[in-house]
């Protein structure tokens, strides 16, 4: 009989391979605790510029607010809170003095002093600036009374002031940081953020955590930005685990991604109203009988169940609830195509006036019901349908009639009533520094602004985002996704992604 003997191990070798196996176990176990914390976000469409205080679009605003700050910010619920102003003071109602935040410095490693303050300042009264950072036109002198020290003087009261400079980013004029583009390097103003952009590719972005932020690390080591316009094939990047916050995903969307396993969708009364511009500059929208019959020919309870899935209410104005200066009191617009009928024949359109509706390409669908509506009423309305960038940047022509949306993301009705020939009702209400007295301003402002049916309110929707169950992140109020106040779930235990 054959006997079968263990092998001869060396004194100590069981040990040591013992202990092999349990140091691979916890190398594999630590892999999946210290995974790269990347976190993907998708956005609807791109950025349209790199430069922060360019445009106020809101794509642009929320990625580069992960690499720019204010003086002052908004928290997640639109209060007012210091960024790189530590603190702040008004000795009168014309100047406020600002006291910078100590050991703060920009990507390139320049520390921020008053003189970039100042600097960042004039820039966004420059020409250049399209779209600058609030109504700074108030704005008289604007100087450092130290390094560390800016002082702010307007030239006459201004109660929304603290609102305007959220959107006023402080930047380093020199030198720019480039980031790699699929046409070459661009170059970069330098920020303060937690985040730098180290590329832009296509629909797809890349941002590095800073090392040298001054305030507390974010959790995600980098964040993966993904743009699809219209949020097209937004569910299967979050099916798939490549998307972890999808932000201001489309309401026909939402039924879908609810679907998904491992996935919340979460939803909140929004800030933004939907609206129709009617030039009264340009005949026939020039007719108030006109703009009273187009308002008049729209079903809005119709578009927040067809185009919004239910997910949004009919808007009485252009701000909704939770805005600074609503006015509770202004009734429902309501909808009666005939009396919209008899308006235009009394003001002698009977054969119906011709409109030409322009849209953005991920409302089509909206816009084609707002036609068919206003078609109903008498009107020989055609559409316009354009992408993106080219409905924001411009279309090549004038554009006199248009479905656009406007998101109070200041808190305050102020800037609703900033737009058109409305501005005149917002510079009265900002130098009344008493906030009883403002509120009844605004919200009788707005009973005048919306009357004059210039632009014609729609509907409010809900603010729906999607959230894989590997972060913890809530939707701010001013619709913004900052990295910093993501977090890595502690049910992230699945393999490397």
């Amino acid at each position: 009989m054959t006997t079968i003997r263990p092998a001869r191990t060396i004194p100590g070798a069981r040990t040591a391979t013992l202990w092999r196996i349990v140091a691979l176990m916890l190398a594999v176990s630590g892999c999946a605790r210290q995974r790269p914390q990347t976190v993907g976000i998708v956005f609807d469409g791109r950025p349209l510029t790199l430069d922060p205080n360019a445009h106020r679009e809101i794509v642009t605003r929320s990625v580069l607010s992960n690499c720019f700050e204010g003086l002052v910010g908004f928290d997640p619920e639109m209060r007012i809170t210091p960024l790189l102003a530590g603190r702040w003071e008004n000795p009168d109602d014309v100047t406020w003095v600002f006291h910078l935040r100590p050991g703060v410095r920009f990507h390139n490693g320049r520390p921020l002093d008053a003189a970039a303050v100042v600097g960042s300042f004039r820039l966004v009264s420059g020409p250049a600036v399209s779209q600058p950072g609030g109504r700074l036109e108030d704005i008289d002198t604007v100087y450092a009374a130290d390094s560390a020290t800016v002082v702010v003087r307007t030239v006459r009261p201004n109660a929304v002031l603290l609102n305007r400079l959220t959107k006023l980013y402080i930047v380093s004029g020199r030198p720019p940081r480039a980031v790699a583009r699929d046409t070459g390097a661009v170059a970069m103003l330098a920020g303060t953020g937690p985040y730098t952009i180290d590329s832009w590719r296509g629909d797809r972005m890349a941002l590095t955590r800073w090392p040298g932020y001054w305030g507390p690390a974010p959790a995600a080591a980098g964040l993966r930005l993904l743009f699809r316009e219209g949020h097209r094939g937004t569910a299967e990047l979050l099916r798939r685990g490549d998307a972890d916050i999808a932000a201001g995903i489309n309401t026909r969307d939402a039924g879908r991604i609810e679907r998904l396993g491992g996935v919340r969708l979460l939803r909140r009364p929004g800030l933004a109203v939907r609206y129709l511009r009617a030039d009264p500059a340009v005949k026939p929208y020039s007719d108030p009988a006109v703009r009273r019959a187009i308002s008049l020919a729209l079903d809005r309870q119709q578009l927040v169940d067809s185009t919004a899935a239910g997910y949004g209410r009919p808007a009485s104005q252009m701000v909704t609830a939770a805005v600074f200066g609503f006015n509770p009191a202004l009734p429902p617009l309501g909808c009666d195509p005939d009396s919209a009928r008899a308006l235009l024949a009394a003001a002698g359109y009977r054969g119906g006036p011709a409109l030409l509706l322009d849209v953005i390409g991920t409302r089509r669908d909206l816009g084609a019901l707002i036609q068919r509506q206003l078609r109903r009423a008498g009107f020989a309305c055609s559409l316009a349908v354009h992408g993106r960038e080219e409905f924001f940047r411009g279309t090549g022509r004038p554009s006199h009639f248009f479905l656009s949306a406007v998101a109070s993301n200041s808190g305050d009705a102020s800037g609703a009533l900033a737009l058109g020939r409305a501005g005149g009702g917002e510079a009265a209400t900002s130098g009344i520094m008493d906030p009883g007295r403002r509120l009844e301003a605004l919200q009788e402002a707005m009973a005048a602004f919306t009357a004059r049916l210039e632009f014609i309110p729609l509907f409010s929707e809900d603010d729906l985002s999607a959230v894989s169950d590997r972060v913890d992140w809530h939707p701010r109020q001013d619709l913004m996704v900052l990295g910093k106040e993501v977090t890595i779930s502690r049910r992230d235990t699945d393999v490397l992604r």
